[in-house]
């Protein structure tokens, strides 16, 4: 029982990272396009980002 607790856990890990990871492409492709001039609503396509992260990305850029 304990053995399976514990490979659950791991595997539940294993695709959080996997998640994680997934994200933080997704926000540095974001992060690329927004300095070469697509629209927001092109890059949320693109990403599947909502358009909310992208602008908030696109504030910290010109702050």
């Amino acid at each position: 029982m304990m053995f399976e607790a514990k490979e659950s856990g791991k595997k539940e890990g294993i695709e959080i990272g996997r998640e994680q990871s997934k994200f933080d492409k997704s926000i540095q492709l974001a992060k690329n396009m927004l300095q070469k001039g697509p629209t927001i609503n092109i890059i949320a396509e693109v990403t599947g980002l909502s358009l909310a992260e992208i602008e908030a990305l696109q504030l910290k850029q010109t702050t």
